[in-house]
């Protein structure tokens, strides 16, 4: 398996995100962190959604940078 494809297509994340089904709800139900700063994250994201898009673009960015440093 390589990684990097798995991780640079967008459908493998959502699919993880389909596992967790409403238990993500009942998580945030508990501890409701939403428009909070929690450190050390920068943002206050406003959904689960949002977290979602975040962790996408950091993915991609990430192996774009790991990319860069070593098929040169």
């Amino acid at each position: 398996i390589t990684w990097d494809l798995v991780l640079s297509d967008s459908t493998y994340i959502d699919s993880l995100v389909a596992n967790l089904g409403t238990d993500k709800d009942l998580n945030f139900e508990k501890w409701p962190l939403f428009g909070k700063k929690i450190w050390p994250n920068k943002y206050k994201t406003k959904s689960h959604e949002e977290e979602i898009s975040r962790l996408k673009d950091w993915v991609k960015l990430r192996i774009d940078w790991l990319d860069s440093q070593w098929l040169d």
